[in-house]
């Protein structure tokens, strides 16, 4: 169930926006812009925005999957002490 809530959550995202400014700070200086530099750029813009979106996602992810954890334990061990199958 939580990974269902995380997925719906992450499908459901908004891109964050992109500027122009970002671009020609990754894209550097130079008179040398050919394709590897523009991939490179685009890979760090991509890189910087997946952790601002993804990072408080995760991070509820992660204390649900912490919660259920906790949890998981003492039912273990009332249904192993039950005989339950």
């Amino acid at each position: 169930r939580a990974m269902r809530e995380f997925q719906i959550a992450v499908r459901y995202m908004k891109n964050p926006p992109v500027s122009e400014d970002e671009i020609a700070n990754s894209a550097g200086l130079g008179d040398t812009h050919n394709g590897v530099n523009f991939m490179r750029a685009a890979c760090i813009i991509a890189m910087q925005k997946a952790q601002v979106s993804f990072d408080p996602v995760l991070e509820a992810l992660k204390n649900r999957a912490v919660h259920v954890m906790k949890r998981l334990c003492p039912i273990v061990e009332h249904m192993v002490s039950k005989g339950v199958s």
